[in-house]
């Protein structure tokens, strides 16, 4: 079942974020842990978030186009991976965290990476993600 969106008019494909968050995050993480660093990693040389913002432009509404349309910074990135997440009725964690004087934020998305690509953006995905306490983020059918 598709959740409809106020956000998305179509759903773009899953696989073109979690193949590029795959190719950047963690080896040891079982979640897709995105941080500051994996950021600068896709952004370094070839910006592959602006390639990736082209992408996702067309889906989105065009009231809502301004998410991928205001540049690429850190903050924004980690909106569209919250907008997709819950798109995808994906579990996901936002943290802040302060040490060596200065905040660090980083965003936990709860897919098991080792068979992400077999799971489907239906609810019936969501028992395959790990069971974390994220009402916050929970999406109302």
């Amino acid at each position: 079942m598709t959740v409809k969106s106020q956000l998305f008019k179509e759903n773009p494909d899953y696989k073109i974020l979690f193949n590029m968050l795959d190719k950047v995050c963690s080896l040891d993480e079982k979640d897709f842990l995105f941080t500051e660093i994996n950021y600068k990693q896709l952004t370094h040389g070839s910006n592959k978030i602006a390639e990736f913002y082209e992408y996702l432009r067309p889906f989105y509404f065009k009231s809502k186009v301004h998410y991928v349309d205001k540049g690429v910074t850190f903050t924004g990135f980690l909106t569209v991976l919250r907008q997709l997440s819950k798109l995808y009725s994906i579990k996901h964690t936002s943290n802040i965290v302060y040490g060596q004087g200065k905040y660090t934020r980083t965003i936990r998305i709860h897919i098991n990476r080792n068979n992400w690509m077999n799971n489907s953006t239906s609810s019936d995905s969501v028992d395959s993600v790990d069971s974390v306490d994220n009402s916050s983020n929970k999406i109302d059918n």
